[in-house]
């Protein structure tokens, strides 16, 4: 399912000319305040009205978290003077408000306002914006303390229309201690005139459909896996088909192993494969990672890989614990996590383990010649502390 948020607004009132907006600041956060903080900054206006309908904010909150966005306004004056003067001195109610949804941090959260603000010509706005339900992220000014714009990084201007001098920040909007100088992180969205503009405004609410993805795994500890299986009965082979639309049909698989002759299904499921492949050992080392040239190994299947390259891959990297990736930056990490394993590079992990094939096995990457299937088979590889000899583990 996909949620699309969008606000729309029906022409009441003509806008006059092209503007240049958004006026932007940066989304390139150092520091970040309270919920329920406030950023402060001086709007210029120049020589023609403008009506703001929106701004977009850096939010220190989780993804998807709803919250909303006040605006105060004090015309002819600097937020300097003001910070903690309470809400009376701010108009005792904001001037226009909206909701917005959390995006990543230094990305920007929108929120379109309610009513839209009209700024007047050669007008200077002392600006406070309220965060409720989430804190704000920003930047450290560099320039002197009570002093908008006096730093480097603390002007920002789209010429003949809007300048922003920033700022300030504090943790209890309107009241509690500040910290000077801030840089706001924002874009203030506007058009030139006065009245309701014709405009389409989105917010990102969440991720999409297909930026999704379906993870399931059993986590236990080292040397107790569970999944061994009864031969000719095991359930634990199984095939993974694209179902064309994003996502994958999962079924039982075959029951073989691709043969240790390196030409065709030959060794029944649950039995002890017997000899390794015919190709050497792509991995001999303690921690280590081998990447695949598909091409070059007359591959040509591997297709509809989510986070892949429109489709089709090009490699495929395989690390000597156990599990494998289109990903390049994939790394032969020997302490698996639920964590990793969901924030890190996408994976296919068999048995992600602290494996040693150093030791004894060894991990193979074979091609049938008549399918076109690839094929990667650890064969008798060693726990990682266990003596030759011990029994190995064999997956293909």
């Amino acid at each position: 399912m996909m949620l699309l948020r969008l606000s729309l607004s029906i022409l009441l009132a003509a806008i006059a000319g092209t503007a240049q907006s958004p006026l932007t600041t940066l989304f390139a956060s150092n520091r970040g305040g309270s919920t329920g903080g406030a950023n402060y900054f001086d709007l210029r206006v120049q020589g023609q009205d403008l009506t703001v309908f929106k701004i977009d904010v850096n939010s220190g909150a989780a993804v998807g978290t709803a919250g909303t966005l006040q605006v105060y306004l004090i015309p002819n004056s600097t937020y300097v003077g003001n910070l903690q003067a309470g809400p009376a001195a701010w108009g005792g109610l904001p001037v226009a408000a909206g909701n917005l949804v959390s995006a990543d941090q230094d990305v920007p959260s929108s929120c379109v306002l309610s009513p839209y603000i009209t700024l007047q010509a050669n007008t200077t706005y002392a600006v406070a914006l309220v965060a409720g339900g989430f804190p704000f992220r920003y930047t450290d000014g560099d320039g002197t303390p009570n002093m908008p714009g006096s730093g480097s990084n603390q002007t920002y201007t789209n010429p003949g229309e809007l300048q922003l001098v920033a700022g300030a920040a504090n943790n209890t909007a309107l009241t509690s201690a500040w910290f000077d100088p801030r840089v706001c992180n924002c874009s203030i969205h506007y058009l030139l005139g006065t009245g309701t503009p014709v405009t389409a405004a989105n917010s990102r609410y969440g991720v999409g459909c297909y930026d999704n993805s379906i993870v399931y795994y059993e986590e236990f500890a080292a040397l107790t896996f569970d999944m061994g299986g009864i031969p000719a009965t095991s359930t634990r082979d199984f095939v993974m088909t694209p179902n064309g639309v994003g996502g994958y049909v999962i079924g039982p698989g075959s029951g073989l192993w691709f043969g240790a002759d390196g030409t065709g299904l030959n060794n029944v499921e649950g039995t002890t494969p017997g000899s390794p492949p015919v190709s050497a050992s792509i991995l001999n080392v303690d921690e280590g990672v081998a990447t695949i040239d598909l091409a070059a190994s007359n591959f040509t299947h591997l297709t509809d890989v989510p986070g892949g390259n429109g489709g089709v891959e090009t490699s495929l990297t395989i690390s000597s614990n156990g599990s494998l990736s289109v990903d390049p930056g994939l790394q032969p990490d020997f302490t698996p996590s639920v964590f990793e394993m969901l924030e890190g590079p996408q994976r296919f992990a068999p048995l992600w383990t602290d494996l040693a094939p150093n030791i004894q096995g060894g991990v193979h990457w074979d091609v049938d010649a008549t399918t076109g299937n690839g094929y990667v088979t650890f064969h008798e590889v060693t726990d990682f502390g266990l003596p030759p000899g011990t029994p190995g583990n064999s997956f293909q």
